[in-house]
This record gives C-alpha cells, structure tokens and sequence, in this order.
C-alpha cells in the first residue's frame, strides 16, 4: 500500500525508487496508522532533500530483521544531505532545513518510534544524502526494554540525542 502511494508520489519527479520488500519479515507491535505517518515523512524529506539536486536520484526503502528480535526499516537519498552540525539537532523540535519547514516533522517522528520503544537515528549515505533508521521489537518478541535499548545503543551509539 505504501509502496504503491510512494511510486505514484517519485515517478512523475524523474527520481528513481528503490523499494526492497522483506515478504519474511515479522510484524511489529504498533499504531499502524503512527507508524505509516513515521515512513510517510521520512520518505517526503527524502524527496524532497533530492529535488534542488543535480545526479542521480535514488530513493530507497528497506527493512531486514535484526538478531531475530528486532526490525529495522531505513529510508535512504541521494540528496544533499545532513551537515555534521545540523546532525546534532536534526531531531530537535523546531530545527529546521526547509525554508518553508516548521522543524516538526523529525520530532514527532522521534517521539512516535520511542513511544513504542523502538529508535530513530540517521547517518550519512555514501556517497551522498542521508539514511534514516528506525528500530522496533518483533511482535511475539520478548519485551526486554533493557536488552533492547541495549542493541540499539551498540548499532548506533553516536545518535543518542
């Protein structure tokens, strides 16, 4: 479903789209409806962070399991990018890229994956723009909050905000 809302969204604009569907992926325990809102803003700042651009541009989506307990979904450009200075507030409320941005988008995004004990982090995408991930428990999953928190600080320890 979102997949399809993407294509028709990204293949008018020129801009290539690279969707990886994991059909052997568990479900997540969440607010569907949160959690489209989450991919759904991701995937517009990546567009747009692609359009005032030169080059390829490749939109790409993809989840995978990760130590049988976890999924991961990552949303990755190839726009311009984040800046070592703005990386450090990106997830700020208020903090804004866009000229016409309200600086909200990233927050509420954040406070959606935290409040059901997942993590959203970003990092730069080699060669070039952004990849932002979000980490959530497996449902049937065990709800050790404390081992979780523990793995995801181990994948992306220079995130915490």
């Amino acid at each position: 479903m979102l997949a399809g809302a993407v294509a028709d969204g990204i293949a008018p604009t020129g801009k290539r789209r690279q969707a990886e569907p994991n059909a052997q992926l568990p479900q997540v325990r969440g607010d569907r409806i949160q959690l489209q809102q989450v991919l759904l803003n991701l995937i517009t700042n990546a567009i747009d962070s692609m359009v005032a651009k030169d080059g390829a541009r490749i939109l790409g989506v993809r989840s995978e399991v990760r130590d049988g307990a976890n999924v991961i979904v990552s949303v990755a450009d190839t726009g311009t990018g984040i800046g070592s200075q703005e990386l450090e507030r990106i997830f700020n409320p208020l903090f804004t890229t866009k000229s016409g941005g309200m600086g909200m988008g990233l927050s509420i995004c954040r406070s959606i994956i935290e409040a059901h004990d997942g993590r959203l982090w970003v990092a730069p995408n080699k060669p070039e723009g952004a990849v932002f991930q979000f980490m959530m428990l497996a449902d049937g999953a065990p709800s050790a909050i404390a081992s979780q928190r523990e793995q995801l600080d181990e994948l992306a320890p220079s995130s915490r905000l």
